[in-house]
C-alpha cells in the first residue's frame, strides 16, 4: 500500500522563499504527496505567486489574520489528508 505524506508549508509575506519550498517537496521523488501552503494573514504577493503552479498536489489555505507560525501550521495538519504529515 503507497501512503500518502502531507507537507505542510507555513508562510507569510515570503512569497519567493515559499516557491522555492514548494518547488523543493514537488521534485522529491516520493509522489504520493499533498502540500498545503498555509498564508498566515494577508498576503496577496504570496498568493499570486503559489496560483502560478498548476500542480493539483499544491493546496492554498489563506487564513483571514495572522494568528503565528504554530497555529498556522497546525490549521494546515488539520486539512490534512495523508497518513503521514
Amino acid at each position: 500500500m503507497i501512503e500518502k505524506i502531507s507537507v505542510v508549508i507555513p508562510t507569510l509575506n515570503r512569497p519567493n522563499l515559499v516557491l522555492r519550498a514548494v518547488n523543493s517537496a514537488l521534485s522529491q521523488t516520493y509522489k504520493e504527496i499533498e502540500i498545503i501552503v498555509v498564508i498566515d494573514g494577508p498576503d496577496e504577493a504570496t498568493i499570486r505567486v503559489l496560483k502560478q503552479i498548476s500542480d493539483t498536489k499544491v493546496r492554498i489555505l489563506a487564513l483571514p489574520e495572522n494568528v503565528g507560525g504554530s497555529d498556522a501550521r497546525n490549521a494546515g495538519v488539520r486539512e490534512a489528508k495523508g497518513e503521514w504529515v
